[in-house]
């Protein structure tokens, strides 16, 4: 919002499209900074959780490290301290955030909403050999194994799973939970942001078969691709 500003004419308060604005916490130290994009037309705060109250993927593969030390020095309890702390002043500066939007509303006598978005499991494949290519009707498969992957196959890397098998665990429970899941109505998954999609065909404890169904881009554009 610094960097542009948004012409309105007539009432702010007329909006008919209410504009999100994601807001950091770090970035906002005053309620009047708030007010201020209120008038240039947002409605809603978005507040990524993913970022500022939640271990970075660095830091939970470091921590876990360290809690996994049997003899710890002082200066490993050190770092694994401030890792604490840097978490616990995030998720403080989230509220404190949350603080502001209420003391911009008794300003502006006007509701400003609070959108919260919450950070689902982190799913990535594993490594990927360059230059693998996709066909539609292809059938791919997930394993919990760590392997480097190809036009067949590839393994399932998340840091919030100890292994792929956890992402297996996910599946059959999705699929017993909600019955509408047939071979004509199947369950699917996504990469890189929807531009790969494959339907679930079959499933064992360590590994899920899927048949490739479309795709945006014919293979995989990096090493390790969201899921």
């Amino acid at each position: 919002m610094s960097q542009f500003q948004i012409r309105l004419s007539g009432d702010p308060s007329s909006i008919k499209t209410p504009i999100i604005c994601t807001l950091a916490p770090d970035k906002v130290s005053n309620a009047q900074q708030i007010e201020r994009y209120y008038q240039a037309g947002m409605r809603i705060v978005r507040l990524n959780f993913s970022h500022f109250v939640t271990f970075s993927d660095q830091e939970k593969a470091l921590r876990d490290e360290l809690m996994k030390l049997q003899d710890r020095s002082a200066a490993d309890d050190a770092q694994l301290n401030q890792l604490n702390k840097n978490y616990e002043r995030r998720r403080e500066r989230a509220w404190d955030l949350i603080e502001l939007v209420r003391e911009a509303e008794k300003h502006i006598h006007r509701p400003i909403g609070i959108m919260m978005d919450l950070c689902g499991p982190r799913l990535r494949t594993h490594d990927v050999a360059p230059g693998v290519k996709l066909v539609d009707g292809q059938q791919f498969r997930f394993v919990s194994d760590v392997i480097v992957g190809d036009s067949n196959q590839c393994s399932i890397y998340s840091n919030d799973y100890e292994d792929g098998c956890g992402f297996v665990s996910d599946l059959q429970n999705t699929l017993s939970e909600n019955p509408e899941f047939s071979k004509e109505n199947p369950l699917s998954i996504y990469i890189e942001d929807g531009s790969i999609k494959l339907n679930v065909l079959t499933f064992s404890s360590s590994d899920v078969q899927c048949i490739i169904e479309s795709w945006t881009f014919a293979g995989f554009r990096h090493c390790r691709e969201t899921i």
